[in-house]
């Protein structure tokens, strides 16, 4: 595991305990961080524009040491190079602004934080999360993860058969081609309606969290008798509506029940949805 140190204060690290989705990649002995330019170290702060990555599966993480409170500023982008690359922003004991992550040719983590951030996978197959700040993730080519997480997202699978996860905010989703999945786990509200911009049922499908759409049905593909395509249900048994003069998705707890239907989502008009493009996950 290798460090940079600035003044015995601040650690450019190789892992964290913030935590991340799933098992990260490992670094070989050889992993490393190079190509540090910096300006000044006056005050509390360490200017650093750009931190490139190696060609070995590097591991770059940005915290403070907790030996006193320096501060990482003016981070602007942040490039892992070649290999199985984890970037990682995600420490709660700092703030970032915006930022630009771009993985190259692995397959590669970019964990952004609370800033307006712009995450490339670029090749590879990788896994893109936002958190906050309304960011812009794309995952270039081959099969990525994308989460958006809080904010306003733009997410873009490119090609290959991507996963694409808006989560909180007014999220817009383009699969781009192969066999997307679309997946909403958060409740649906006027404040975390996504649009999903090029759904296609032929090759697409949405992909509903049973722990929020706890009416759904089982987990496992979406009953027949659980979807209506119209503007509102038509019987007990609707729970997944798609209105196909609006394009809005609505999930309905219990069809013509006293319950109203909540909009998920907003697709393109006259779609030839049927239930065989949903599951319960």
């Amino acid at each position: 595991m290798q460090h940079l140190n600035w003044n015995g204060t601040f650690i450019l690290d190789t892992w964290n305990d913030a935590g991340s989705p799933g098992d990260p990649p490992t670094t070989a002995a050889g992993g490393q961080v190079q190509g540090i330019n910096n300006t000044d170290t006056w005050g509390d702060g360490l200017n650093v524009y750009a931190l490139f990555g190696t060609a070995d599966a590097d591991i770059i993480f940005l915290d403070k040491s907790g030996y006193d409170t320096p501060r990482l500023i003016n981070v602007t982008h942040i490039s892992s190079g070649s290999g199985n690359d984890l970037i990682d922003l995600t420490s709660t004991r700092f703030t970032y602004g915006a930022v630009t992550l771009n993985g190259g040719t692995g397959n590669d983590w970019l964990l952004a934080n609370s800033g307006r951030d712009r995450l490339f996978g670029l090749s590879g197959s990788d896994r893109l999360k936002g958190y906050g700040g309304n960011d812009y993730l794309s995952g270039g080519i081959n099969n990525d993860h994308l989460y958006g997480g809080r904010g306003n997202d733009k997410l873009i699978g490119g090609s290959g058969h991507d996963y694409l996860m808006g989560q909180f905010g007014k999220d817009i989703l383009s699969g781009g081609s192969g066999n997307d999945r679309f997946v909403f786990d958060v409740a649906p509200t006027t404040a975390n309606r996504d649009t999903i911009t090029d759904f296609s049922v032929k090759h697409d499908s949405i992909h509903l969290a049973h722990s929020i759409f706890t009416k759904a049905g089982s987990k496992g593909s979406l009953k027949a008798k659980a979807f209506w395509s119209g503007s509102e249900a038509h019987d007990a048994s609707d729970r997944v509506i798609y209105n196909d003069e609006t394009g809005y998705l609505y999930y309905d707890p219990d069809g013509t029940g006293g319950a109203s239907q909540k909009a998920i989502a907003k697709l393109s008009k006259d779609l030839a949805i049927t239930h065989k493009d949903f599951f319960v996950v």
